[in-house]
């Protein structure tokens, strides 16, 4: 299992933020999680059953039915998801802080 960050889940869709958020709001994406005290990601599976049913043609009301179950099946999956990710069963895509990314690109002051 995986958490991909924004910049990964924007490649993967070819969406801007923007629009993954409206995407969300609508019920038609699914919602983050936290995975820190500022950041969030997206469950991998989460994100390619949604490619999945848009390349199968699916409706939105479809992927609706998509995104709802992934919460109502796994209420835990927050907790869960932070627990592994704390003892390390979790692989962060793209998951750096920016205080260190910042750090190794030479940008920090």
């Amino acid at each position: 299992m995986s958490i991909y960050r924004i910049s990964v889940v924007k490649n993967i869709i070819g969406l801007c933020r923007s629009s993954i958020y409206n995407q969300i709001s609508q019920g038609i994406f699914p919602k983050p999680i936290s995975i820190g005290a500022r950041a969030v990601g997206w469950i991998d599976f989460e994100i390619q059953a949604i490619v999945d049913a848009r390349i199968n043609g699916k409706s939105d009301n479809e992927i609706k039915a998509i995104v709802s179950e992934f919460h109502i099946s796994n209420p835990k999956r927050f907790s869960s998801i932070n627990h592994n990710l704390m003892i390390g069963k979790v692989k962060m895509i793209n998951g750096m802080p920016s205080r260190e990314r910042k750090a190794r690109h030479g940008k920090v002051k």
